[in-house]
């Protein structure tokens, strides 16, 4: 088992369409161990219990940047 295949990213972003194109890329490059989110709290709480190797998260979130 290669690295591609253990390494974790998550993706967040509150636009759909962002995350999607963030995810097709990151599949395009072999990584398929991709999780998503569109709210940045959530996605705090979910690092917290379980993280991840790489986050790509866009900076100006509602609620929290």
């Amino acid at each position: 088992m290669g690295l591609k295949d253990t390494l974790r990213v998550m993706v967040v972003d509150d636009m759909s369409v962002s995350r999607g194109l963030l995810v097709q890329a990151l599949e395009e490059m072999g990584l398929w161990k991709t999780e998503t989110e569109s709210s940045a709290q959530t996605a705090l709480t979910r690092l917290t219990s379980s993280p991840v190797h790489l986050v790509l998260c866009d900076y100006n979130m509602p609620g929290m940047d």
